[in-house]
């Protein structure tokens, strides 16, 4: 059978029925996640290897920048990388052995080719290497030239007073490179003379009161 509604509440029946479910803290639930910056700072070398940074950090969905706790159970990008990895090419000088002197003594010149080449074994323009001084070029045989003269010393004593005697002196072929005498073949020309006539007037034997008058 069909239960009267008591009088109290039928005024209740015929009004909507209040919710007994509502909705609550609507607002999105709070996500985290590591922000890397698309811009990396300049290589810390030119060649040869280095290195380069960018901004890396936790950040909240609101965009608000967090503890980087917050982002422990994600996997962090690369703050820093390698960069210009590519090997130095450096410039130097590969020389020629050096070709002879141009001069046995009193100082000549020798001279050697510089080729201008890359690290990598190219040969490139001679403006990329720096030419230090005598490079290519260098003094040599500097030593005086040896000279073969006739040298005389001077003259000994007569041999005798008067009447005519000789003096005498040494002629020697000598070096100028090592002041010694060297055989007498080594000199041109005709040597200065070692002998000389001397005290050529007549001896006078009266001399000293010993003729009779």
């Amino acid at each position: 059978t069909k239960e009267e509604v008591p009088p109290e509440l039928a005024s209740c029946c015929e009004e909507a029925q209040p919710a007994a479910v509502q909705t609550c803290n609507a607002d999105p639930c709070m996500t985290y996640e590591y922000y890397a910056s698309p811009t990396w700072t300049s290589c810390s070398e030119t060649c040869g290897g280095g290195t380069q940074a960018r901004t890396v950090f936790c950040m909240s969905s609101l965009g608000f920048r967090v503890d980087v706790s917050l982002c422990a159970h994600l996997e962090r990008p690369p703050a820093v990388q390698d960069c210009n990895m590519n090997p130095c090419v450096g410039f130097r000088y590969t020389l020629s052995p050096w070709t002879a002197c141009n001069a046995q003594c009193g100082g000549g010149t020798r001279t050697r080719v510089a080729t201008c080449q890359s690290t990598l074994g190219s040969v490139v323009d001679q403006a990329l290497c720096a030419i230090p001084l005598n490079v290519t070029e260098e003094a040599c045989n500097t030593a005086p030239c040896e000279v073969l003269t006739w040298v005389a010393e001077g003259w000994g004593e007569c041999n005798a007073a008067c009447g005519g005697g000789q003096m005498s002196r040494a002629v020697q072929c000598m070096s100028s490179a090592t002041r010694a005498a060297v055989d007498a073949s080594n000199c041109d020309g005709n040597p200065p003379r070692s002998t000389e006539a001397c005290n050529t007037d007549a001896c006078d034997f009266c001399e000293g009161e010993l003729c009779s008058r």
